[in-house]
């Protein structure tokens, strides 16, 4: 699978669920790793890429509940390390702007690929009378010629 593919990549609802599953996994393993480094070692940043695919290929809302579900295993793991740690205003106000910066994060993500998605719907139909282009028409006959060859047809 080329570059291309990943990014545009529609999954089907077997697939959502398994990249909701790895990424929430993922940030299960990123808090267990936080936990064995300590707690002077930040790795909120290693959240981002799981937060960042649940966007990409599921959606806002779900990537949200990613976010939500970072922070809260980022508060857990503090709560595990520190037993002194106390949820005092401040460390709220750390926790809500960590998970704002998520959700920030998800906008600009979601954004990003409603942009991409409607750019490459326009660079392929013609915008006056909605019918397929000649990129279009090439590539479905790429795409055709290559069924035909699997297939064994002339």
């Amino acid at each position: 699978m080329t570059l291309d593919q990943i990014i545009s990549y529609k999954p089907g609802p077997k697939q959502r669920w398994l990249i909701i599953g790895i990424s929430w996994l993922g940030v299960l393993l990123i808090g267990v790793a936080h936990y064995a480094t300590g707690p002077r070692i930040a790795l909120y940043a290693f959240y981002l890429a799981p937060i960042m695919a649940v966007t990409w290929f599921i959606g806002p809302r779900w990537g949200a509940a990613t976010a939500f579900v970072s922070t809260l295993n980022w508060v857990l793991v503090y709560v595990g390390l520190l037993p002194e740690w106390k949820a005092d205003h401040i460390e709220l106000l750390n926790e809500v702007l960590r998970f704002s910066m998520y959700v920030l994060l998800v906008a600009v993500a979601w954004q990003w690929r409603k942009a991409l998605d409607r750019e490459s719907m326009l660079a392929r139909v013609d915008t006056l009378t909605q019918i397929p282009n000649r990129r279009a028409f090439f590539e479905m006959a790429r795409i055709e010629l290559e069924r035909a060859r699997r297939h064994g047809h002339p």
